[in-house]
């Protein structure tokens, strides 16, 4: 069972981290729409678990990706500074194509709607 300190901690993580991404990184690998989906960080601060999800080419979020894993020390620096606790988390990145996933079936879905409809 999660803390409601760990939750508080899973959101601000989330929303620094979504403003870091959008804003200071600069390299220039990270082309993709990147999006932080969910923070989850262990009772003992020890690890902050970052699920992001990409829109773009598959080239694209790949390099995105590897853009990210090798700013992850430069994030946590960043995030050390703006953020009030004694100690920062190893930040480990995941990636999950939940977006991707739900435009896919959103289309999936209006495809059928408009064949039910081309049918009637």
């Amino acid at each position: 069972m999660k803390t409601r300190r760990v939750e508080q901690l899973n959101s601000e993580f989330k929303r620094e981290i979504s403003s870091i991404l959008a804003d200071e990184i600069k390299d220039p690998r990270l082309t993709a729409i990147v999006s932080v989906l969910n923070v989850n960080v262990t009772r003992d601060l020890s690890y902050a678990d970052i699920h992001v999800s990409m829109i773009g080419t598959e080239e694209q979020k790949k390099e995105s990706f590897e853009a990210i894993l090798s700013s992850a020390g430069y994030i946590r620096r960043l995030l050390g500074q703006r953020m009030k606790i004694r100690y920062i988390p190893q930040l480990r990145f995941k990636y999950n194509d939940y977006i991707e996933e739900g435009i896919r079936i959103s289309k999936l879905i209006d495809e059928v709607i408009k064949d039910s409809k081309a049918t009637e």
